[in-house]
């Protein structure tokens, strides 16, 4: 095996310059003699006994350290072309989501009728809405009178600082392209929100866009893609584009946001702030944030502790209700005497989806309290079987637009696959604990018990009239029969 296939090079001019270096080098040698040229060399090689190699191993070990010093300076060039990629806060940055989380649900974070970001940039499925987004550009340079010109300039100063902001950094989009991306992606999605609340402008050229929206499952897969997490834009391009071509004093881009979203989590009950985030997916985990973050305490058992099931925790003398009014996602609570109190949630179509990409939004930041993992993992937990959610939907804790209360718990029992969770991170850790603890002592241990006795006996015996009637007519013969047996023994 010669040098050159020894250290894994195929480059034909390294392989040239190396072969040029080893002849040269041979040549000095027979030249120079024995003398001190010849020491000279081999302590370049670094050979320590220069007297006992030969000419041709001379010239080897020449090549060597030519080869090695070329190859040290390819990896310094390699090691600064990524000397940048920490300087980017990971909190910011655009993920992919993890292939162990898409692996469960691929259908969760592929979005189905528009693209927004390089991501899934020219995905043949979604190419027919690009038309859609040069009418709304359209549009919305008649909107606010600016020129074509200015807004590609927006688009074009925010073009490198929006790119720096995804996992990836798409070089193979060159910046005219991705500067049109990011201007026709960030008027669509203006165009969208404007439209959401104030209805489409009725124009003879805004008739096929009309159609698009009249369509409910357009309106409804739109809304789908825009909370994938890989199907992102920053938010600092959406901001100035709002700014440039809204006039102020109207309305804000994020209420505009809110409204949009009325329909997912708990937006509908949470209060509108303009919370600082990086895209979409961020800012509907910052509304659904604990409005006042108090300190809570770890798990004691050194890993997440799930609580019983909903019918367990029932049977054991916990009273589920929903609160009057609430303006905070996740303040659940946990009263001595047994009340464990849940905010409404309304599940629909678009649960699984929100709750699957804020998930992989914080399983890829993995640092801080991850609130709606923790959320998520607690559901699961009281969710057990189909009958758990019958417990909470009697309750008025889930509110369901599906036929089929079974379908709710497969959304929340599927959504536990593949997630890590440290127990610190766990939000709910004390909640677990207390309510664990309260349906294993022994007062309530026993009620369970019993609980348990009068489900048996109300299933088997009096699970209708005819059971019911048949156990009683059972009983009145039976007492009876005692009666006529004690005043035989008496006579």
């Amino acid at each position: 095996m010669d040098d050159i296939s020894r250290f894994g090079y195929v480059d034909v001019d390294l392989e040239i310059i190396v072969k040029k270096r080893k002849s040269d080098a041979a040549t000095s040698i027979k030249g120079e003699g024995k003398g001190k040229g010849k020491e000279n060399i081999a302590c370049q090689v670094g050979d320590t006994r220069p007297e006992s190699m030969s000419e041709e191993t001379k010239a080897e070990h020449i090549s060597i350290n030519v080869k090695e010093e070329d190859h040290i300076s390819l990896m310094r060039k390699k090691l600064s072309s990524y000397k940048d990629d920490f300087v980017k806060p990971y909190w910011g940055i655009i993920s992919k989501v993890p292939e162990k989380l898409r692996k469960v649900n691929e259908e969760a974070y592929t979005p189905r009728v528009v693209s927004i970001g390089p991501r899934h940039h020219g995905a043949p499925q979604l190419q027919p809405m690009e038309r859609y987004k040069w009418r709304c550009l359209n549009r919305f340079l008649e909107r606010s009178t600016l020129k074509l010109e200015s807004v590609v300039q927006i688009a074009m100063k925010d073009e490198k600082r929006v790119r720096m902001l995804y996992q990836d950094r798409f070089e193979a989009i060159s910046s005219k392209d991705f500067s049109e991306m990011i201007m026709l992606d960030s008027v669509f999605m203006i165009e969208l929100f404007i439209d959401n609340k104030n209805g489409l402008e009725r124009s003879p050229e805004g008739e096929e866009a009309k159609k698009i929206f009249d369509d409910p499952w357009i309106e409804r897969d739109i809304l789908h893609d825009l909370m994938l997490l890989e199907n992102q834009l920053p938010y600092v391009i959406l901001q100035d584009m709002f700014q440039a071509g809204v006039p102020p004093g109207s309305i804000s881009l994020h209420s505009l946001i809110h409204i949009y979203f009325k329909n997912v989590g708990f937006m509908d009950k949470l209060p509108e702030k303009d919370w600082p985030s990086t895209h979409l997916v961020e800012f509907l985990r910052c509304c659904h944030r604990p409005r006042f973050v108090t300190l809570r305490r770890a798990s004691r058992k050194g890993k997440i502790e799930r609580t019983r099931s909903a019918k367990e925790l029932q049977e054991a003398g916990v009273k589920f209700v929903k609160p009057k009014e609430t303006g905070d996602f996740l303040h659940i609570e946990f009263s001595a005497e047994g009340v464990l109190t849940i905010p409404q949630l309304n599940v629909n179509e678009f649960t699984e989806t929100f709750f699957r990409n804020l998930i992989a939004f914080e399983q890829c930041r993995r640092h801080g309290t991850q609130y709606i993992t923790s959320f998520m993992i607690l559901m699961n937990s009281l969710l057990s079987t189909p009958k758990d959610v019958d417990i909470l939907v009697d309750a008025g804790v889930i509110e369901t637009s599906f036929g089929d209360n079974e379908q709710v718990w497969e959304i929340f029992s599927d959504l536990r696959r593949e997630i890590a969770m440290d127990n610190t991170e766990f939000y709910f850790a004390h909640l677990c604990e207390d309510l664990s603890k309260y349906s294993k002592d022994w007062y309530h241990q026993i009620k369970a018990k019993w609980f348990r006795s009068k489900r048996i006996l109300r299933r088997d015996y009096f699970s209708s009239p005819w059971s019911t009637i048949s156990v009683i007519v059972g009983a009145i013969l039976l007492t009876l029969t005692v009666i006529q047996t004690a005043y035989a023994i008496k006579g």
